[in-house]
């Protein structure tokens, strides 16, 4: 039996634990209206929170290759940025911003074994969506077989198609802009988005309890009152479509 990938098991969401951990997304979804949050509560929890969790989670893990560093510096750019929107007073501002900057300078000078420069950012943002979805690409090409056999086989590759379809429109813009931040030990050229993915033939749930023995789910009506013994019907999707157009 094969591993039980999960869509969160793509490499691109291995700091999705760190932002849960200091409510990056409420902070990023705060309009201006809402700056206060950002200045009394959000920046005075942010130290405590992040540091909480990376006594759990080793930050090495996360920054232990080029695109974790990029990825990691990306995240605390992204909360800077988001200040300066929410904060128009330039002194606040600073002082906010200046507590995001310390934190991160004294974290890294205190583990010497991190290797993360903070000048190592993707620049361009639509860049770190491009190599993710490069990530992902490749890690998917080495785990097909656990995929198929996946109870998430469909939403991986429904998430990896509509992120592919996002991606198409800035084709030429990624053409032009990874032969300048390139990623080290990533071979990616914009040419990912017109290739023709092998496709996967994720495994019916049928042949899935049948591989893990009958107690691992329910006999629960499926697609039209089908039960999951009845249905044989193999889903075959592509990963990836060829796309015909002049350039």
């Amino acid at each position: 039996m094969g591993t039980s990938i999960k869509l969160s098991d793509l490499p691109s969401r291995k700091f999705d634990g760190l932002k849960s951990s200091i409510n990056y997304d409420i902070l990023q979804n705060y309009a201006t209206k809402t700056a206060s949050y950002a200045d009394n509560h959000w920046i005075d929890e942010f130290t405590t929170k992040i540091e909480e969790y990376l006594r759990k989670q080793s930050l090495n893990e996360l920054i232990k290759n080029d695109k974790g560093c990029k990825d990691f510096n990306n995240i605390t750019q992204n909360i800077k940025d988001k200040i300066s929107s929410l904060i128009k007073d330039n002194g606040i501002q600073f002082f906010l911003i200046n507590k995001i900057n310390s934190w991160r300078d004294n974290y890294i000078s205190l583990n010497i074994d991190l290797k993360c420069d903070k000048q190592n950012n993707y620049w361009y943002r639509e860049l770190k969506h491009f190599y993710d979805f490069c990530e992902d690409k490749i890690f998917i090409e080495t785990k097909i077989s656990d995929i198929q056999k996946s109870e998430e086989c469909d939403s991986i590759i429904q998430n990896i198609n509509q992120r592919r379809d996002a991606l198409k429109k800035n084709q030429p813009i990624f053409q032009r802009k990874i032969g300048f931040r390139s990623i080290d030990n990533m071979p990616c050229s914009h040419t990912i988005l017109d290739n023709t993915f092998s496709f996967i033939t994720c495994m019916p749930s049928s042949q899935l309890v049948s591989e893990r023995g009958p107690h691992s789910a329910s006999h629960k009506p499926v697609h039209g009152g089908e039960t999951l013994h009845s249905s044989r019907k193999v889903k075959k999707h592509l990963i990836f479509t060829s796309v015909s157009q002049k350039l």
